[in-house]
């Protein structure tokens, strides 16, 4: 459940999105056949990006991440758009972690998807918290099932 929270930069009760156009454009992505519609994604302060966003419907299948394949999985790739300053525009991990940290709700999804862990949100769970969500956006074809 946080993973998806993350993605879609809501949270029952929490307005938090970390300040930025991508999470809540994202949802959008979800509601029109996994892409957005535009010829370049639109970004943090009205940036637009130099390409537009791949489909998120499958992209856990992909052999790689982003148009240019430098990210090996779907868990890196979660990483980089929040730290890109045309995408969210977030200064560092360590401001993204202390925003999550400061909210409850958060806290809370981060301490039951990682029990085990004495300090749940780090930026590395975040980014398998997304990946894992992106891990469920698969479509439901026969041909998909196959694979």
């Amino acid at each position: 459940m946080s993973g998806k929270c993350l993605y879609l930069g809501r949270y029952p009760g929490v307005h938090f999105s970390f300040g930025a156009v991508k999470m809540g454009f994202k949802f959008i992505k979800i509601n029109t056949y996994g892409v957005d519609n535009e010829s370049t994604s639109p970004g943090a302060l009205g940036k637009r990006g130099d390409r537009n966003s791949p489909t998120v419907y499958n992209a856990a299948l992909h052999i790689a991440q982003f148009w240019d394949g430098r990210a090996k999985d779907v868990e890196e790739q979660a990483g980089g758009p929040i730290l890109n300053p045309v995408e969210m525009n977030m200064p560092s991990k360590e401001f993204v972690v202390a925003r999550l940290k400061s909210i409850n709700g958060y806290r809370q999804l981060f301490a039951k998807a990682f029990p085990d862990e004495a300090d749940p949100i780090t930026y590395w769970n975040l980014q398998k918290a997304i990946g894992a969500f992106e891990r469920t956006l698969i479509t439901p074809s026969r041909f998909d099932q196959y694979l």
